[in-house]
């Protein structure tokens, strides 16, 4: 299962240098290889209601969940995240606190995440990264 991360939803939401890729990508793949994690939806919705159009962005947020499903952070994905976090810390490489959960919830789904932002993710351990943009 591939994970997307913030960056490549805001690609795809804002038609970005690089979304063509992007979808190039995700056309071959089928229903059920492709979500995203509900702190990814979180951050997505943080950023319409700050926009100067937020009704249209969140309808243009929920027009791409249709597409691709947003994951319930569950007990699994809490476990990870406290592993992930405490790892971190303790090595003093941590990364940020919403890039940590969606990392912890990548690892517990045994997804590969797929984020532009490979400096911050590949301190994570264990983490599957690609970058598609």
């Amino acid at each position: 299962m591939f994970v997307l991360d913030t960056d490549h939803c805001v690609h795809l939401l804002r038609r970005k240098p690089g979304h063509e890729r992007l979808r190039a990508k995700l056309r071959p793949l089928c229903s059920g290889e492709v979500c995203l994690s509900v702190i990814t939806e979180a951050e997505l919705r943080f950023g319409a209601e700050k926009s100067a159009d937020p009704a249209r962005n969140h309808d243009r947020i929920s027009a791409l969940l249709t597409m691709i499903p947003s994951m319930p952070f569950e007990s699994a994905a809490a476990v990870e995240y406290g592993l992930l976090r405490a790892s971190l810390e303790r090595s003093g490489s941590g990364i940020g606190s919403h890039d940590t959960l969606i990392a912890a919830h990548a690892r517990a789904l045994g997804g590969t995440l797929v984020s532009a932002n490979t400096r911050e993710f590949s301190r994570v351990p264990g983490l599957l990264l690609e970058n598609w943009i």
